[in-house]
């Protein structure tokens, strides 16, 4: 098969590293990564970036309409460029089967969808954030016309539906990918315990209320962040922060951390996100507030806590427990490599399209 992979710019905005260079095709970027697991699987990939710049201005052009409006030049600027990119996603397509979509990305119109579904051309969207954060106007407007969406968090399936989707399905594409991540130690540890993700949307105020628990608890945590504002206006905090980080130094500090703390967003309240897959798949002992039964085994392969307070109990246990917290970081391991990997991912994804044309 042949696949069309649309997908924002940049390579991981996350961490604020590792960013593509403009005209650049980053090994980080998602277009990369999907392109070569694509083709290692025996099939073709395109991409067809656009700059992040483009992409963070057609966003503006939803929410900021009133703003937007007293600029026309440069709107109707913005708007010729998009009609070109739909134009060329539109020619491009005429030799492809598949046309995989990535949240975060708001060029694609709904007509260019409505015209590649009538040359009966299967269409994927992936997104692993909620539909109520971040969706642009323009998104919400083309989920109906999607074959297959692929989420992280099955929690939200309803949510999905609620916006005219179809067939949802939660096959969490937060998985590990060797390529990126690789990187395996279980004898030099550097830091008792590591926290890496944002802090500064509301989103998140479970982890600050968290980690500022842990530290006043003496707590000897490592904090990295996107949000060095946020953590500058915050003195407890900045005492355990340890800059930004990009995506090639990830699995560094996961395998030499002794715990790995995993707080998800209060809007994934089922799980899914990079670090569930990412920190056992560099060998780490992770403690973690939410996952599906069906990814991982509570106690044998990932340690579950319940509240701050549970979490505070679990930390001081497990740092005196090296044998058995190792033993649980082995076994987290060996299940992410047989059923959570990116290729593993991709398999099923095909499956899953094989399904959807044996039903059409």
């Amino acid at each position: 098969m042949k696949f069309l992979i649309l997908a924002p710019y940049e390579s991981d905005s996350r961490f604020g590293q590792n960013e593509a260079l403009y005209g650049e095709l980053s090994m980080y970027s998602v277009q990369y990564s999907w392109k070569l697991i694509f083709e290692t699987l025996g099939h073709v990939a395109l991409t067809a970036p656009s700059n992040v710049i483009d992409s963070l201005l057609y966003k503006k052009l939803d929410r900021f309409k009133e703003y937007l409006f007293k600029i026309n030049q440069k709107k109707d600027f913005l708007f010729k460029k998009i009609n070109q990119y739909n134009d060329n996603i539109l020619y491009l397509m005429k030799d492809c089967d598949a046309l995989i979509v990535t949240g975060g990305f708001s060029l694609i119109k709904a007509e260019t969808l409505i015209k590649i579904k009538k040359s009966n051309k299967i269409l994927i969207y992936i997104n692993g954030m909620p539909p109520f954060l971040w969706l642009t106007e323009n998104e919400k407007n083309s989920l109906m016309y999607y074959d297959l969406v692929l989420i992280n968090d099955p929690t939200h399936i309803k949510c999905w539906e609620m916006l005219n989707c179809k067939n949802v399905v939660a096959l969490p594409m937060s998985s590990y990918d060797s390529r990126i991540v690789n990187c395996k130690n279980k004898k030099i540890y550097t830091y008792e315990i590591s926290f890496i993700g944002s802090l500064a949307h509301h989103t998140y105020a479970n982890r600050v209320d968290i980690l500022k628990y842990l530290i006043k608890n003496q707590i000897n945590i490592s904090i990295w962040s996107p949000d060095s504002e946020y953590i500058y206006e915050h003195e407890d905090l900045l005492k355990h922060y340890m800059g930004k980080i990009g995506r090639s130094d990830i699995a560094k500090v996961y395998s030499e951390s002794k715990i790995v703390l995993n707080i998800h967003a209060i809007s994934m309240p089922g799980g899914g996100n990079m670090t569930t897959f990412e920190a056992l798949g560099s060998g780490a002992f992770m403690l973690i507030d939410n996952f599906m039964p069906a990814w991982l085994k509570e106690e044998k392969e990932v340690v579950k806590y319940n509240n701050k307070e549970d979490l505070l109990f679990k930390i001081t246990y497990y740092l005196d427990q090296d044998k058995k917290r190792e033993e649980i970081a082995e076994n987290g391991y060996k299940r992410v490599l047989k059923d959570h990997t990116i290729m593993k991912r991709f398999e099923q994804i095909l499956e899953l399209m094989r399904t959807l044309k044996t039903e059409s």
